[in-house]
């Protein structure tokens, strides 16, 4: 079906607007091209500082991948390392702790004895006191025994002993009483 008159007009005139906002567009992007054109063509020297800071920069870029490549071989040389004492030092830990809960079954081992023996030294130790009590009353009872029957003749023997002593003071003075007369009667036969 063929478009009316009036609506191919519609379509040219938004087919012009298009086409009149393309021109405008295009216009201004070929100005500010111009513009930038002669900008690049004033500024040679801004373009050659731009560009020997783009050479610069290309170098130490160059020099900064070396070095990072460099720094990344030793990452993996640290790695390597790291993994590698990582995996001795979870082996330590395990010997370690597999050394300390053997010593330390030993401990409880050993306390558990100690505590067992302890516990039978003071039995008996409880019960050596006991007898050695008993064994020292039956003891003092006895020398108590011994004592009061030994009493009359201790009595009897310390009397008789009183009395020889006092007849022995008696015959040492008695000889010390003549002796001395003996003396006296010998020194003056002797001045004579």
């Amino acid at each position: 079906m063929a478009l009316s008159l009036k609506q191919q007009l519609n379509n040219q005139t938004t087919e012009l607007t298009a086409f009149e906002t393309s021109l405008s567009t295009l216009t201004i992007q070929v100005s500010e091209a111009v513009a930038f054109h002669h900008n690049i063509i004033h500024d040679d020297a801004n373009v050659k500082v731009l560009s020997d800071r783009v050479t610069s920069n290309a170098s130490n870029i160059s020099s900064l991948t070396t070095t990072t490549n460099a720094q990344a071989t030793e990452i993996d040389v640290l790695e390597q390392s790291i993994s590698t004492n990582a995996t001795s030092i979870q082996n330590l830990n395990t010997g370690f702790t597999a050394e300390i809960s053997r010593v330390e079954g030993l401990i409880t081992a050993e306390a558990s004895t100690r505590t067992t023996n302890d516990t039978i030294i003071q039995n008996n130790l409880n019960a050596e006191a006991l007898t050695r009590a008993a064994a020292d009353t039956v003891l003092q009872n006895n020398i108590t025994t011994e004592a009061v029957a030994r009493a009359p003749a201790i009595t009897s023997e310390a009397a008789s002993r009183a009395s020889n002593v006092s007849t022995l003071e008696g015959l040492i003075t008695s000889e010390a009483t003549s002796r001395t007369a003996a003396d006296v009667v010998l020194q003056s036969n002797l001045d004579a």
